[in-house]
């Protein structure tokens, strides 16, 4: 379960890419108190995080200012992910060595029995650790830095996927395709489904906006004192 803050963050970020505060409007940490009936300390947080995001900027003596964050952009910084890391993948995997191989197995065998005991936060973080596994054969350190950028730029936002069980099972499905072609050196076939995975968390993404703003708000005010 996401911290307060985190599901704050959350809560606001939906509410940005849904267009309830268009670019160039203020966002008042006050009002966003007053409608989850919260203290002003997680809201803070909650901007601060979404500063760093992009999605607002930190202007002092005015706020917090809305950025320009559509779905479009949600779908569009997935989408370039994909195309980076999936180049990494190819010109990583043939790298590899019998014991990042051994490694990416332990871990995807992890991952399952994660996923089968409904420890998604201990699931998503072995999952990060088998994709950057995959990596390590790339010596390219400027395209490792923007798939990590990249990834940072929407760390707050999967939050909404971490208790869907349909974006669980799709992304234990992509990984075990992923060790599969790397198990046999296919670089160009663990790039093709990492970059067929991203697109498809970008899409399921947008999808939950519709429903998360009341599920998060739901969340938030349960958890507030």
């Amino acid at each position: 379960m996401p911290t307060l803050a985190a599901a704050v963050a959350d809560w606001v970020a939906v509410g940005i890419i849904r267009g309830r505060w268009p670019a160039g409007e203020r966002l008042r940490e006050i009002e966003v108190c007053e409608e989850l009936g919260g203290s002003r300390a997680p809201v803070r947080e909650a901007l601060r995080v979404l500063h760093e995001k992009g999605m607002v900027r930190l202007i002092p003596r005015v706020g917090a200012v809305v950025n320009n964050f559509s779905a479009d952009t949600v779908i569009d910084v997935y989408e370039m992910r994909g195309v980076i890391e999936s180049w990494v993948c190819r010109e990583s995997v043939p790298n590899l060595e019998r014991e990042e191989l051994d490694q990416l197995e332990a871990i995807l065998a992890s991952m399952t029995q994660a996923a089968a005991d409904l420890d998604y936060p201990t699931f998503f973080s072995l999952g990060w650790n088998f994709r950057q596994t995959i990596h390590s054969g790339s010596a390219n350190v400027v395209a490792l830095e923007l798939v990590d950028q990249l990834r940072t730029r929407l760390h707050s936002l999967p939050q909404l996927l971490r208790t869907d069980s349909a974006h669980v099972a799709a992304t234990l499905e992509a990984y075990r395709e992923m060790h599969r072609a790397a198990a046999a050196g296919d670089g160009a076939r663990v790039g093709e489904v990492v970059s067929e995975f991203l697109a498809g968390v970008g899409s399921r993404l947008c999808e939950l906006f519709g429903s998360a703003a009341d599920q998060l708000e739901a969340m938030i005010k349960v958890s507030t004192p």
